[in-house]
């Protein structure tokens, strides 16, 4: 049996006043992951980065903006990956994948690098949906990073484009079968299928665009 009294005095108040945004910043089954970044990362910063701590501060405001959590969690993210909080995220992953690219012998993983400022605010709310949710306050889901589609709650990924649309439609495939293996070279790339693919023509594959939903404003969502 767990002694929560103990675990308390070891671990510190600090950490047990924001083990919840640790938690969920990183992932947990309600919020996405940043890849490969794992939670020791949040829980070595808490201690000892004050930003990071103020950051973590915001999301247990019960009144916060979506403007203030956007903000907070893009600073909590920029820390995370070791960047300079003068930057945005979209800077930093620009560095980082112009250093990955300069060091790399083979493809370099786009989810590897920092994750977007379009999906991280997203992320950052569900995130600050989730810790107010656990602390017994009730939000609208598809206020804070959720879209509602066939009954049922989705996560919002992003609001805009993988790329460039110019770019999408002069990137192509030729492989044949359904494209859920390395073989189909959209798939390889970490975009979708489009209609300038040779076979699936982008509609009839297992890497196809999930829905526009996903990725558009829709007002009939919620």
């Amino acid at each position: 049996m767990w002694n929560l009294t103990k675990i308390k005095e070891v671990v510190g108040e600090l950490i047990c006043n924001n083990i919840l945004f640790a938690h969920t910043v990183l992932g947990c089954d309600t919020t996405s992951k940043p890849y490969g970044v794992c939670k020791a990362k949040s829980l070595k910063l808490l201690p000892t980065n004050t930003t990071f701590q103020m950051m973590a501060a915001k999301f247990y405001e019960q009144d916060a903006t979506i403007d203030v959590i956007k903000k907070a969690g893009e600073v909590a993210m920029i820390l995370i990956y070791g960047g300079s909080t003068n930057e945005g995220i979209d800077t930093l992953r620009y560095k980082e994948f112009q250093r990955k690219i300069s060091i790399a012998t083979s493809f370099v993983n786009p989810q590897e690098i920092p994750p977007t400022s379009a999906a991280l605010q997203f992320h950052s709310q569900r995130v600050y949906f989730q810790i107010q949710s656990w602390l017994g306050f009730s939000l609208d889901a598809c206020d804070w990073g959720w879209v509602m589609k066939h009954d049922m709650l989705w996560p919002r990924l992003t609001n805009i484009e993988a790329s460039p649309k110019d770019l999408l439609q002069i990137i192509k495939g030729g492989c044949k079968g359904v494209c859920d293996s390395q073989r189909c070279t959209c798939r390889k790339n970490g975009i979708p299928c489009s209609f300038a693919c040779k076979n699936c023509k982008g509609t009839t594959c297992r890497n196809a665009e999930v829905d526009d939903i996903l990725v558009e404003d829709d007002e009939s969502v919620c």
